[in-house]
């Protein structure tokens, strides 16, 4: 039994990067499931705009290039939120003490966080923070706080037909038709912290070419592409495909869905692995599998990582100026565990020259 009355308008602020977007997919699957009438507008950045808009599970997104960092920026929020009259207002487990402070100030009835922010107690419906569970987990208790039941089922990333048939012809560009299969590489990270070394992800690219003729297709944004062109600097230039920065987040998506294997770090695109269900191997260091692994389909999902005190410090530069929890995570190791994950799940048969 719901402790609220289905409100007549929703605001829900999650302002952050496209893998923390992703992992709150299913707490918005589940308010939009539960309240169908009600109107939910997404307070999020320009990133997390293309995503919701792909979810469908939003009546109106709002757009805060600025994170609602500034003076300027907050007080134009709080007089486009304070005119709506909101009946609730949500806040994400990462929202700062400004939202806390923005949904106070709008005389926002139900206001609903978490108790992390310094101003937390500006909520009247706070929700006990943890670093014990994963991010969508956690975040799912704002559904329990709100009176309704968690529902742990895979939102779903709607994909127009002209997206996709943009990323097949992109692909064809580069050679790999409609029943080529492929691997996903992303060597970047928005923090260097993240980040394996790209020598390494060339070894593992030089295996994957001779051990299964691997078709190799490069991801990420435009600012990565310095990365994967150093990549295409060690290993011979035509084992790769350069996508990096070609695509927007649905066609992101539905590249990723296609692959029969992602392998990188903890970023927004792993995020998107786990929603399409494609078989993963990420690099841990800085970011914990605690907290950012996945949660459906675990069995497809290897999280390497090594043997360190200081894993998930969550730093964005290493506090010891060594690395060494991305260091520590060998070539051997890498190719060992995506071998195994390619032999269990049969997706490279041997004929003779082609894999």
């Amino acid at each position: 039994m719901n402790i609220f009355n289905a409100p007549k308008k929703v605001l829900i602020v999650k302002l952050n990067r496209l893998g923390d977007t992703v992992a709150f997919l299913p707490t918005i699957k589940t308010i939009r499931e539960s309240w169908p009438r009600s109107h939910l507008v997404f307070l999020t950045t320009e990133i997390g705009k293309e995503l919701i808009e792909g979810s469908k599970l939003i009546d109106e997104v709002w757009v805060a290039a600025d994170r609602v960092k500034t003076f300027h920026s907050f007080l134009s929020w709080f007089k486009a939120i304070k005119i709506e009259r909101f009946d609730i207002a949500i806040a994400s487990s990462d929202s700062s003490s400004l939202v806390a402070l923005l949904f106070f100030l709008s005389s926002i009835p139900i206001r609903v966080g978490f108790t992390n922010p310094k101003l937390s107690f500006l909520f009247n419906r706070k929700i006990p923070f943890s670093k014990d569970t994963t991010h969508t987990e956690l975040n799912l208790r704002i559904v329990e706080g709100l009176g309704l039941s968690p529902k742990y089922t895979k939102p779903k990333i709607n994909i127009s037909e002209d997206d996709k048939r943009n990323v097949l012809q992109m692909l064809s560009e580069y050679g790999i038709d409609k029943s080529d299969r492929f691997i996903v590489l992303h060597v970047g990270s928005n923090r260097p912290s993240r980040r394996w070394p790209i020598e390494r992800f060339a070894e593992v690219v030089n295996y994957l070419v001779g051990k299964y003729s691997a078709k190799i297709v490069c991801i990420g944004g435009k600012q990565e592409k310095g990365l994967v062109s150093s990549l295409e600097s060690i290993v011979k230039r035509h084992y790769i495909v350069n996508m990096s920065g070609k695509t927007n987040i649905k066609q992101l998506a539905y590249l990723i869905s296609r692959a029969v294997l992602f392998i990188g770090h903890s970023t927004g695109p792993l995020q998107i692995a786990y929603i399409v269900g494609t078989p993963t191997v990420s690099l841990w260091g800085a970011s914990s599998p605690i907290i950012w692994g996945p949660v459906w389909g675990k069995e497809k999902h290897i999280c390497l990582q090594a043997n360190l005190d200081c894993l998930g410090c969550e730093e964005a530069e290493c506090p010891k100026g060594t690395l060494e929890c991305m260091n520590l995570i060998t070539v051997d190791m890498v190719i060992r565990e995506v071998s195994k994950l390619l032999k269990k799940r049969q997706l490279y048969i041997r004929n003779e020259d082609v894999y």
